[in-house]
């Protein structure tokens, strides 16, 4: 195993309206974009010990 176990992830969110537009969104707030980010850590730390 390369990691030895350990893993790293980096989320981010984007500021970009471009970015945003190919999945035909806007940007949100400020606070709902970070609202939104913590929900999704929340869920993937979730599965992963799970």
């Amino acid at each position: 195993m390369i990691s030895h176990g350990r893993a790293g992830w980096n989320a981010v969110t984007t500021s970009d309206p471009a970015a945003t537009a190919n999945f035909g969104a806007t940007i949100p707030p400020r606070a709902e974009k970070y609202e939104r980010a913590h929900e999704v850590i929340q869920i993937v730390q979730g599965l992963w010990g799970s």
